[in-house]
C-alpha cells in the first residue's frame, strides 16, 4: 500500500488517509466477530492504534492486508477468549476442500435479481453470523478479507489442514441453511450462495459499517492514540537514557513507554504540567477506555510535593527468613471424584419449531445422548400424532394447508423423543435471528429478536423470554445498541433444550419464536 512509506516517513496526513481507508474494514470484521457493536467499536480503536504504532515492525509494505487482517483476527480471538465466549469445534487435518481453487466471481456473471435482493443477502449473512466463532473467523479472513488459507493458518497460528477443515464445516452449515431455506419455500432467487461470499460480505460492510460520526470519532481517537503512544515510547527512551524532569514536573520512569508514558511527553519536550492544569489531549486519551486503563496502569496517583511519579520507589529489601518446618501427621486419602453421570437417549436437535402451512422440511437431526454422535435417519423411526395436521415422508416433515399445533415421535433403540410444531401462517410470523444452535458446554451466546418482524404488527408491546429446560440452558435479557429485544444464554449441561420468546401486544394478542439449542460436551 502506497499509504505505509510516506506513514512511517511521518506523513500526518498519510497517518489518517490509512486510518480511513482501513477502518470501516476493521469495524465490520470486529463487529460480525464480537456481535456487539461497542464492542467492536472499542476493538475498531485499539486495532488501529495498533496498526499505527506498530507499522514499523512491516517489513513488506505489500503484505499490510494480510498483516492487519491477523492483527483484527488475533484481537478478536482474545476478547472471546477472555470473556470465555471463544467456542472450540472438531479441527481434523483431513479437511480435502476446493476452496484454494476458489475464484472471486465476475459480478458480470452474477444474476442481478439475486444480489439486488436485501433480503436474499440478509438471510446468507443470517448464516454466517450463527456459525461458531472459530468458522465464522475463517469464513472472514478467505472470503471477506480474502486471504489465502496458508496466510490464514500462518496469521492464526494453526495449519492449513485445519482452517480447510474450519471453511469446510462453515461451508456445510451454510449449504445446509440455505437448502433449510428452499424446504420453507424461500429460494434466494436460485443464488448459491458459496461462490459469491466476497461480493455478500462486502456488500453487508457497505451497508452496516460505521456512521460518519462514529468514523470521524473512531479515526481521531486511533490517531490521537497512536501519536500519545508514540511520543510516549519516545518520551520513555529518553528517560532511560538519563534525561529527568525538574522537581515539580511529571517524571518519566526509565523504563516506560507505549501509551502509559504519553503522560510524559509534555515534561519531556520541556513543557510542565501541573497539578489542576488540564491537557486537552490527555483528556481524550483518558476519554477512551483501552488507553485510560494503559495510563492507569503505569500512573500512580501519589503526588509527593507537587510530583506525580510514574515509577514505584524502591521498598527496603527484607532479611531473609528461615522457612517455616510444620510437623504434620499422615495426609488422609483424598476421596474419590464421583462419576459423571451416564445420558442415555435421544438429544433432539429441534425440541419445537414453527412451520407454514404447505411447507415441508427436514426430519430434525437426532443424537444418542451416550455418545453425542448424530443417530443415521434409517435407523430412526418416525410417527405423526395428529397426521391431518403433519405428515412424514421419505424424512420429511409435510404440513397440511392448515394451522395448529401438531407432535412428531422420533424412536430409537426403545427410546422416544417429541417434537411440537406450530403450524403459523407466513405473514403472522416473528423471527429470531437463529433457529438452531449447536455449541459446546461451558459457552455461552446472544440471541436477538429481530424487530422488523415485530414492528409491522404495532407498538407498545411487551417481549418475554423462556427456556424449556434450565437445567441444560439459563438466559438474561439483554437490548441491543440498535435498542432491538436479545437474551444471552448459557450452556450449563450436555443435551438439547429451546429458548422461546414471546411478544403481547396491548390487545392481547401474542406472537411466538424459537431457537432450539445443542449443546455438546467439551472435547
Amino acid at each position: 500500500m502506497a499509504l505505509v512509506p510516506r506513514c512511517l516517513a511521518g506523513d500526518e496526513e498519510a497517518r489518517e488517509a490509512l486510518v480511513l481507508a482501513v477502518q470501516n474494514r476493521v469495524f465490520y470484521h470486529c463487529k460480525k466477530m464480537l456481535k456487539n457493536e461497542d464492542d467492536a467499536l472499542d476493538a475498531t480503536q485499539e486495532i488501529l492504534i495498533t496498526m499505527l504504532t506498530k507499522l514499523d515492525t512491516l517489513k513488506e509494505p505489500a503484505a499490510f492486508g494480510g498483516w492487519l487482517s491477523a492483527m483484527t483476527a488475533n484481537y478478536c480471538r482474545n476478547v472471546l477468549r477472555r470473556s470465555g465466549r471463544e467456542i472450540p469445534i472438531p479441527e481434523d487435518e483431513e479437511g480435502n476442500s476446493m476452496l484454494d481453487t476458489i475464484e472471486a466471481p465476475d459480478e458480470q456473471e452474477v444474476p442481478d435479481k439475486a444480489l439486488d435482493s436485501a433480503e436474499s443477502r440478509r438471510m446468507i449473512v443470517e448464516l454466517i453470523d450463527a456459525l461458531p466463532e472459530a468458522q465464522r473467523l475463517c469464513v472472514l479472513m478467505y472470503y471477506y478479507d480474502e486471504m489465502g488459507v496458508k496466510a490464514i493458518a500462518e496469521a492464526l497460528g494453526t495449519s492449513e489442514g485445519t482452517v480447510k477443515s474450519r471453511l469446510n464445516y462453515a461451508r456445510k452449515a451454510i449449504k445446509e441453511g440455505v437448502e433449510r431455506y428452499a424446504a420453507q419455500g424461500v429460494k434466494l432467487y436460485g443464488l448459491a450462495p458459496l461462490p459469491f461470499l466476497v461480493y455478500i460480505l462486502k456488500q453487508d460492510a457497505l451497508l452496516g459499517g460505521l456512521t460518519a460520526a462514529q468514523s470521524s470519532a473512531c479515526a481521531q481517537a486511533a490517531l490521537a492514540g497512536s501519536s500519545a503512544a508514540l511520543a510516549g515510547a519516545a518520551g520513555g527512551a529518553a528517560a532511560g537514557a538519563g534525561t529527568t524532569a525538574a522537581v515539580g514536573t511529571t517524571t518519566a520512569a526509565g523504563t516506560a513507554g507505549g501509551a502509559g508514558a504519553a503522560v510524559s511527553g509534555a515534561a519531556a519536550g520541556g513543557t510542565a504540567a501541573s497539578a489542576g492544569t488540564g491537557n486537552a489531549l490527555t483528556a481524550m486519551l483518558l476519554a477512551h477506555k483501552g488507553i485510560a486503563a494503559a495510563v492507569a496502569g503505569v500512573v500512580l496517583t501519589g503526588a509527593i510535593g507537587g510530583t506525580v511519579l510514574l515509577s514505584q520507589p524502591k521498598q527496603p529489601a527484607e532479611e531473609p527468613q528461615p522457612p517455616a518446618i510444620e510437623v504434620v501427621g499422615p495426609l488422609p486419602e483424598p476421596e474419590p471424584e464421583p462419576e459423571p453421570p451416564q445420558r442415555t437417549g435421544i438429544v433432539n436437535s429441534e425440541l419445537a419449531t414453527i412451520m407454514w402451512p404447505g411447507y415441508s422440511m427436514d426430519v430434525p437431526s437426532m443424537y444418542d445422548a451416550a455418545t453425542m454422535e448424530e443417530i443415521p435417519y434409517k435407523e430412526i423411526v418416525w410417527s405423526s400424532e395428529n397426521p391431518d395436521l403433519v405428515q412424514i415422508e421419505n424424512y420429511k416433515i409435510i404440513p397440511q394447508d392448515k394451522e395448529g399445533t401438531a407432535f412428531i415421535n422420533a424412536s430409537w433403540n426403545g427410546y422416544t423423543s417429541r417434537c411440537r410444531i406450530e403450524i403459523v401462517e407466513r405473514s403472522d410470523t416473528i423471527s429470531l435471528d437463529a433457529k438452531l444452535i449447536i455449541h459446546t458446554l461451558g459457552n455461552d451466546f446472544r440471541l436477538r429478536l429481530y424487530d422488523y418482524t415485530v414492528s409491522p404488527f404495532g407498538d407498545g408491546y411487551t417481549v418475554d423470554w423462556a427456556v424449556s429446560d434450565s437445567n441444560i440452558l439459563s438466559i438474561e435479557p439483554q437490548m441491543t445498541a440498535d435498542g432491538e429485544y436479545a437474551v444471552r444464554v448459557y450452556l450449563k449441561e450436555v443435551g438439547s433444550a429451546f429458548v422461546s420468546c414471546t411478544v403481547t401486544w396491548p390487545d392481547g394478542t401474542t406472537r411466538s419464536a424459537c431457537c432450539n439449542v445443542v449443546v455438546r460436551p467439551a472435547r
